[in-house]
């Protein structure tokens, strides 16, 4: 399956998984630490933080009698056009995050 864009912008190529290891609407951000999760469990995981300006909040939806231990593993995250900005939604396992925003910064979280 193709990757949309804004898996190209978060996931590197020798990753083999992504989980989520925390979401948050804060300040008009959302702010989302992905783990980038090797093929190999001896390998460092790398964490990120993908922080989308300007945020609006669409939807937040969670199965009540099905609650994922996190973090999360990343099923969907896909991006459109809306204006002169982008629509997001990012889903994992039980949960699903819609959001509006600018495009989202991206900075390297030290373990």
């Amino acid at each position: 399956m193709a990757r949309t864009e804004i898996e190209h912008f978060v996931y590197r190529e020798e990753y083999a998984y992504y989980l989520v290891a925390r979401f948050q609407f804060v300040d008009n951000e959302v702010q989302v630490d992905v783990l980038r999760c090797p093929d190999d469990d001896h390998a460092p995981k790398e964490t990120v933080r993908v922080v989308f300006p300007s945020a609006v909040i669409e939807s937040i939806e969670e199965e009540p009698e099905e609650t994922d231990t996190w973090p999360v593993e990343i099923m969907h995250f896909v991006d459109y056009p809306d204006g002169d900005r982008r629509r997001f939604v990012l889903q994992c396992g039980d949960f699903e995050w819609c959001w509006r925003s600018d495009w989202p910064t991206l900075q390297t979280l030290r373990p």
